[in-house]
């Protein structure tokens, strides 16, 4: 499911580049907001399942310091494309191209196998 939410988000960055009306950007708006509040609450458990729940919380803090430096990088980068462009469009191509790359590396993941332990009769 976790895949399904982040596949939205993609679509909703495809659509952005098409978008010319105001409803079409209320329309980004809602799908991207909506995939990403999903993605978000999928991801602990995303994380769990693949990874195991004894490596959660670092895994879990290693994937939110990513999008932290992201949210902070991504939105100046933003800004200075427009400066240069006077428009937005790279900026979100930009963000397109690396929501894919993250969507295709992150559908390769597989969960780890569990290791039996064995006790002593």
């Amino acid at each position: 499911t976790y895949l399904i939410a982040f596949s939205l988000m993609v679509l909703a960055l495809i659509l952005v580049q098409f978008a010319r009306t105001a409803w079409t950007f209320y329309l980004f708006a809602a799908i991207y907001g909506t995939a990403h509040g999903a993605s978000f609450a999928l991801l602990s458990p995303t994380i769990a399942g693949l990874f195991g729940l004894s490596s959660l919380a670092t895994t879990l803090g290693v994937v939110l310091l990513s999008g932290t430096v992201g949210g902070l990088l991504g939105p100046m980068l933003a800004g200075w494309i427009f400066d240069i462009m006077d428009k937005y469009q790279l900026a979100f191509l930009i963000s397109l191209a690396l929501a894919f790359l993250a969507l295709v590396l992150v559908s390769r993941l597989k969960p780890i196998a569990v290791k039996e332990v064995e006790h002593d009769s």
